[in-house]
């Protein structure tokens, strides 16, 4: 696994993420959907506005992104969870359930990239089918 270095204190993180859901909230098509956790451990809330979270593929593909709507923000120790189920979505508009879908999913050999407003990396996971070989396809 290749994984990234640890954000600095205060610093939203990809925390979990699971991609290949077989029991998870259902999507627009009515399957499982793959998901991406993100943390707050900071002690202030961070303001995710023109945030962007990515999905590339091991060759360095890049595929469309999700970009958060100005206002957005993540309050302190806590998580907010993304469905990436390739929900066509311009901003962050949660479902009945309150859950965020992105115009996106996630593969078998992919990575996961999260910029701040200004387009630098904040943090990102890459991974592939034998990350979680004998295990669960969720990485923490």
């Amino acid at each position: 696994v290749a994984a990234a270095p640890s954000p600095s204190a205060g610093r939203v993180r990809v925390n979990e993420f699971l991609w290949k859901s077989t029991d998870g909230a259902p999507g627009p098509d009515g399957k499982s959907s793959d998901w991406i956790e993100l943390y707050n451990p900071g002690d202030e809330a961070v303001e995710m506005g023109g945030w962007s979270i990515l999905d590339a593929d091991m060759l360095g593909n890049n595929y469309p992104g999700f970009t958060f709507a100005e206002g957005t923000q993540l309050a302190p120790h806590s998580f907010m969870v993304l469905m990436a189920d390739d929900t066509p979505s311009d901003h962050l508009v949660p479902d009945s359930l309150g859950l965020t879908h992105v115009p996106f999913k996630l593969g078998k050999e992919d990575g996961v990239f999260l910029r701040d407003a200004n387009g630098s990396s904040v943090d990102w996971i890459v991974y592939s089918a034998e990350t979680a070989a004998g295990g669960p396809p969720s990485l923490r």
